[in-house]
């Protein structure tokens, strides 16, 4: 039982001379040099591309939280420095509005006028069966459309 009482007196004994040591040499010698160091031109050693090479990109993104990035932003800000005016203007060139309504006016007149032609022809056939039946005619003289 003395032995251990002795070990433990003696490694804590190690551990408080080691840590002083350890306080002393970072104060007389390592801040000195850090000091006198020259840490732009340690940085511009660095390769950062080999560095960046190593990044784990996905590990990074899976920490971001977006929702709490979300409800950071301001959006009423954001709407606020928009100039509609000049948004709608832009988007109103860009369509063309002009080409869209000649174009879909076009095609609805056209639609239009093929409707009427059916009418007319569903009414044409009308007129001649109803003639057909008041001359008392079998119907089979016409051609059919």
């Amino acid at each position: 039982m003395a032995r251990t009482a002795i070990r433990t007196t003696v490694r804590a004994a190690v551990r408080t001379t080691l840590h002083t040591t350890g306080r002393v040499l970072v104060r007389t010698v390592v801040v000195p040099v850090l000091d006198q160091l020259d840490l732009d031109a340690v940085v511009a050693r660095v390769d950062v591309d080999a560095v960046a090479a190593r990044l784990d990109l996905d590990a990074a993104a899976d920490r971001v939280d977006v929702r709490r990035i979300a409800d950071r932003v301001d959006i009423d800000a954001i709407v606020a420095r928009i100039d509609l005016v000049a948004l709608t203007e832009q988007v109103l060139r860009e369509i063309d509005l002009g080409r869209i309504v000649r174009e879909t006016g076009g095609g609805m007149a056209e639609e239009t006028v093929d409707a009427f032609r059916v009418q007319a022809m569903h009414a044409d056939r009308l007129v001649n069966r109803a003639t057909d039946r008041l001359l008392r005619r079998d119907g089979r003289n016409h051609a059919p459309p």
